[in-house]
C-alpha cells in the first residue's frame, strides 16, 4: 500500500469533548465534565453499574453483560466489555415493568435525558464556562449551533423505550430551561446513518462503519432494501485489514451482474470534502487518514472480487443528518449517540 498522509483535522466539531454546564434551577451534577463522560457507550455502562437492581435485573432478563474493568480510564477492554450494557438497559426497560429493577433503570434513563438535555442546552446557548474550554472553535461555531431550532437523535444507545425515556427528559430539561429547540428521536434510532448513507445514492449498497459495528444494506431509490445485515467493527488493525473487513461486509450485497456498483461508506471518522479522511485522528477508522482512500479501497476490493466498486465517503454524522433531512429538510442537526458521540451541522 503506497505510503501516504493526509491533512490533519483543522477544526474538530466533536461534541465528545464540549464541556457541560449545569443549568441553574435545572440540572446540577453536569458541570466541568465532557460530554463524553454522560453520554459515549461506556459512561452509560458507568452509570448502569452504579445501580446493582438494574445489573442484576439486565443479567437476569438473559443479556451477559461482562464486568467493567476496575477504574475510570478508557481502554480498549472497557469499550468492549461496555458493547451490549445499554441495550441491556433497554430490553430491563421493556419486560421488567414492576421490579426494583425496573425503577433504577428508570433513575438511568431520566439522568441520561439530563444529560442529554444539557448537552443541547450547553450547545445553542453557548455559554461563556463552555466556550473557554473548547478554544479550537471558532465563534463561527458556536453562532452555527445557536441558529438550531431543530435536532434529531439517533444512534443505536436510543433504541427502544430508552430513547424514548431520554429524550423525552431531555425535551423537559430544555423546556424548564426556556431554549426553543425541536428535539426528536429518529424512527428507528439505530440506522438513522444507514438510511442517511442510502439517501444519497439511486441504487446500490450503502454501509454504516461505527465504533463496534457495521451495517450494511442493499439501497433500492434511495432507501433502504431489505434489513441490514451487521458484522463486528475491525477493532487496532491497520489501515488494509480495516478496508478488508469494509469490503468483507459489503461482499453479500453486492447485486449480480458484472457492472459498477456504487457504495456509500459512512465512517466514524472525519473526512474531507472529497472523502479523504483526516490524519491524526483516534478510533478505529484513524488508520483511514495514512492512506489515500480511493486507491487504497481499490486495491481491497481487487483482494476480494473482480466487481467494481465505486464508493463515496463521508462521516456519519453528515450521513445522519443527510437521514433526518430525507424525511424532514427542516432538521438543522443530528446527534448521534453510539459509541461515542457523533453530530452533523447544517
Amino acid at each position: 500500500m503506497t505510503a501516504f498522509r493526509a491533512d490533519s483535522l483543522p477544526v474538530s466539531p466533536s461534541l465528545n469533548r464540549v464541556v457541560l454546564v449545569d443549568i441553574p434551577g435545572v440540572t446540577a451534577g453536569f458541570a466541568g465534565a465532557p460530554a463524553h463522560d454522560w453520554l459515549a457507550t461506556w459512561s452509560i455502562a458507568w452509570l448502569i453499574e452504579t445501580e446493582p437492581d438494574v445489573v442484576a435485573g439486565i443479567r437476569g432478563l438473559g443479556i451477559d453483560v461482562p464486568s467493567l474493568p476496575p477504574g475510570r480510564e478508557v481502554t480498549p477492554e472497557l469499550m468492549v466489555a461496555a458493547i451490549d450494557w445499554p441495550r441491556g438497559l433497554d430490553v430491563l426497560l421493556q419486560n421488567a415493568t414492576d421490579s426494583d429493577a425496573y425503577a433504577g433503570g428508570l433513575r438511568v434513563a431520566a439522568r441520561l435525558g439530563e444529560a442529554l438535555g444539557t448537552l443541547v442546552y450547553t450547545l445553542v446557548t453557548g455559554p461563556v464556562a463552555a466556550r473557554v474550554v473548547r478554544p479550537d472553535w471558532p465563534d463561527e461555531r458556536w453562532d452555527r449551533w445557536a441558529r438550531v431550532r431543530r435536532i434529531v437523535i439517533g444512534g443505536g444507545n436510543v433504541r427502544g423505550e430508552v430513547g424514548a425515556r431520554m429524550v423525552a427528559e431531555a425535551r423537559r430539561v430544555l423546556d424548564t430551561a426556556g431554549v426553543r429547540v425541536d428535539l426528536t428521536l429518529a424512527p428507528e434510532p439505530e440506522s438513522l446513518v444507514l438510511r442517511g448513507a442510502a439517501s444519497l445514492l439511486d441504487d446500490g449498497v450503502a454501509i454504516d462503519c461505527g465504533g463496534t459495528n457495521l451495517k450494511t444494506s442493499r439501497v433500492q431509490s434511495a432507501l433502504l432494501a431489505g434489513a441490514p445485515v451487521q458484522v463486528p467493527a475491525p477493532g487496532r488493525v491497520g489501515a488494509e485489514e480495516v478496508l478488508d473487513t469494509m469490503v468483507r461486509a459489503l461482499l453479500p450485497m453486492i447485486p449480480s451482474g458484472d457492472g459498477p456498483v456504487a457504495v456509500s461508506i459512512a465512517l466514524a471518522t472525519y473526512v474531507d470534502e472529497t472523502g479523504q479522511p483526516y490524519a491524526d485522528q483516534l478510533g478505529t477508522y484513524a488508520p483511514l487518514g495514512h492512506v489515500e482512500i480511493y486507491n487504497a479501497f481499490a486495491e481491497a476490493v481487487a483482494r476480494h472480487t473482480d466487481r467494481r466498486l465505486v464508493p463515496m465517503f463521508l462521516h456519519d454524522g453528515a450521513a445522519a443528518l443527510a437521514g433526518a433531512r430525507h424525511k424532514d429538510r427542516d432538521t438543522d442537526a443530528a446527534i448521534v449517540l453510539g459509541t461515542a458521540i457523533g453530530s452533523g451541522l447544517s
